[in-house]
């Protein structure tokens, strides 16, 4: 059965979240429902800053304003794939994510502790980056599962 999914904005929330003087009160508002799923203004900015950090560019409120229905519409989509992991009882292990974590560490040519300082440096709260890495992992394990398998490989 199609489930309904429901994505509501709260635009005054979303102006916050471009904005460099979001109030620490505004965090838990809820930018986004999926599915009776909230996705909070603290998911946003996080989302926001390690887009922005990863990217390299300055971090100016233009450059917020730009990526912002962009980083929404990730983090919407990674939730729809996470219901749908849930759903197939797909799940990804604490160890997996670690291995992971310390993966993109070491493509940054950096130990996991001082990945950790850098990320924590930039206002980054180390379970969003998790939660992120567990999404993707979580889709790609998803896709191994239920697409590969069917997927026929010719000379053309």
């Amino acid at each position: 059965m199609r489930r309904f999914i429901e994505v509501s904005f709260i635009l005054l929330a979303l102006v916050l979240a471009a904005s460099e003087n979001a109030f620490p009160q505004d965090t838990q508002r809820a930018a986004a429902v999926v599915n009776d799923e909230v996705i909070s203004m603290l998911d946003v900015e996080q989302r926001l800053m390690l887009t922005i950090l990863s990217s390299g560019l300055q971090d100016t409120p233009q450059l917020r304003h730009r990526m912002l229905s962009q980083v929404v519409r990730g983090l919407i989509d990674e939730r729809l794939q996470a219901q749908e992991a849930k759903r197939l009882d797909i799940k990804v292990t604490d160890e997996q994510v670690e291995a992971a974590m310390s993966e993109i560490a070491a493509q940054n040519h950096m130990t996991r502790d001082k990945f950790n300082e850098m990320l924590k440096s930039h206002g980054i709260i180390m379970d969003s980056v998790d939660d992120q890495v567990r999404a993707q992992l979580t889709w790609q394990y998803l896709i191994a599962r239920r697409i590969r398998p069917s997927a026929q490989v010719t000379e053309e």
